[in-house]
């Protein structure tokens, strides 16, 4: 997504427009979550472009507390199955085009890979750090509201 497109998310998901990613040059951002009245805002790396939303998790040695990595696909994805790391505690949940959640998984194996199925229409999932939907009140009503870019690469 260009520049214009971060917060203005907000304004297509309030809408109910389905939003499209785009190559994007967003190295980390402050993303946005809403589950009922709750907002939570979480530091994470972005990776929009088509090479790094691909790889997961796969070139990440540690997610920082309250915090992960956004991957954001060119296209809805039908029959997504993620998986997070062998190396690294990582909660997992997938997003619709319109911000709404698709699947969940609380990692609670510890560090080993776990995979989930993560839906049909899949265009962004967010690996966060181990016990991060718990504490930010993450669930299956939560939505993914936006993001701000906080660094260019």
């Amino acid at each position: 997504m260009g520049p214009i497109g971060r917060m203005a998310l907000l304004g297509f998901l309030a809408l109910g427009q389905p939003v499209q990613a785009q190559e994007g040059d967003c190295l980390t951002g402050l993303v946005e979550f809403r589950t009922g009245v709750i907002r939570s805002t979480l530091m994470m790396d972005i990776h929009e472009r088509r090479i790094e939303s691909g790889q997961g998790l796969t070139n990440t040695r540690n997610l920082p507390p309250m915090g992960g990595v956004l991957s954001v696909y060119s296209f809805p994805r039908k029959n997504t199955t993620i998986e997070n790391s062998d190396s690294i505690v990582a909660d997992m949940m997938t997003f619709s085009e319109d911000g709404r959640a698709i699947a969940l998984l609380k990692d609670k194996s510890g560090p080993q890979l776990d995979r989930m199925y993560g839906g049909d229409g899949v265009l962004y999932a967010a690996y966060l750090a181990g016990g991060t939907i718990e504490a930010a009140a993450l669930d299956e009503t939560t939505e993914l509201v936006g993001w701000d870019c906080m660094q260019w690469r």
